[in-house]
Order: structure tokens, then C-alpha cells, then sequence
């Protein structure tokens, strides 16, 4: 059931070609954030764990994100009115990634528009990758909840075919 929302939202966390570059005070894609946000040590924090989940995504890497999150992470997605818990546990990410990294070889995700709130880091993510017509491309959005360092829950809502020329 997790490969199947992982494909459907060709994530991630969630939902991730952002490189490590510490807690940097900007935004995804050169955006500055604000001056609030850029002082706030949590919020960089934040925005470090997640930076930290993304690269490892994109490094195909689920030993990596699974370290990034609580040994009780939930991944929940959210459909109008229905929430659904698609992943609890550390060990069901790893798995789960493991075999999605297996089929789909070449995703990639980038995180654009980022907004923090506490512990909660809100962003648009647009995931990339080779299917059998060619390269394609969804965005989503996504909510990531930071406890102790770490991923504890995550919320995507539906994702969105991009267009080539879709902003």
C-alpha cells in the first residue's frame, strides 16, 4: 500500500534534488525566507531534517530516510475529507522504499514554496521521473511534522500531473 501512494504522489516524504547546505537562511529555489524564519534556529532545524529526508530520497537511500524519522512515523494522505494512515513505523518506510527505488529508477524530487510553523515545515514538492511515455513530472503538497530532530508525521494531498511548461 505504501509503493502505491508512493507512486501515486512519486515522492518524497515525502515526498526530495536538494543538496545539504546546513540550515542556510533561504528558501528552496533561491526564495528568501522571511526574516522571522531565517532567525529562528528551529525553524532551520526544521528545514534541515527535511532537506536531509529529500537528499537521501534522492540518493535512493532508505536506510538513510528511515534514520530520519521516528521509530513510530506515520505517513498520512489526505483526500477531501478522508485522512488515511498509509505508514506507521521506521521499518515499513524502509521497506517500502527499498522496493520503490527498485522499480522506479530515476525519481528525483525537488522542494519549492517552503513555509515553517513550529515544527511543522509545509512545502510544494515536485517529483520527476522515467515512465513509459517519457519523462514526467507531479507536484504535491506535503506537510512534515519535526519532533526531536526527527520525521515524526508527514501529510500529503493529492498530486498534480506537471506540464512541461506548468509553473
Amino acid at each position: 500500500m505504501l509503493i502505491r501512494m508512493w507512486k501515486e504522489r512519486v515522492l518524497v516524504a515525502g515526498g526530495v534534488a536538494l543538496l545539504l547546505g546546513g540550515c542556510a537562511p533561504r528558501g528552496e529555489r533561491g526564495r528568501e525566507l522571511s526574516p522571522a524564519v531565517a532567525r529562528d534556529e528551529s525553524a532551520e532545524a526544521a528545514l534541515g531534517v527535511v532537506r536531509a529526508l529529500v537528499e537521501a530520497f534522492n540518493q535512493h537511500a532508505p536506510e538513510r530516510m528511515a534514520a530520519l524519522v521516528h521509530e513510530d512515523f506515520e505517513y498520512l494522505s489526505v483526500d477531501g475529507s478522508k485522512v488515511s494512515v498509509d505508514a506507521v513505523g521506521r521499518e515499513v518506510l524502509k521497506q517500502s522504499m527499498a522496493g520503490y527505488f527498485a522499480s522506479v529508477r530515476d525519481v528525483e524530487s525537488v522542494i519549492e514554496h517552503v513555509t515553517i510553523t513550529g515544527p511543522y515545515v509545509a512545502f510544494r514538492e515536485r517529483v520527476s521521473w522515467t515512465g513509459k511515455s517519457g519523462r514526467r513530472s507531479q507536484a504535491a503538497l506535503g506537510v512534515y511534522e519535526i519532533r526531536e530532530g526527527l520525521v515524526k508525521r508527514v501529510w500529503y494531498y493529492p498530486a498534480v500531473e506537471q506540464s512541461k511548461t506548468s509553473p
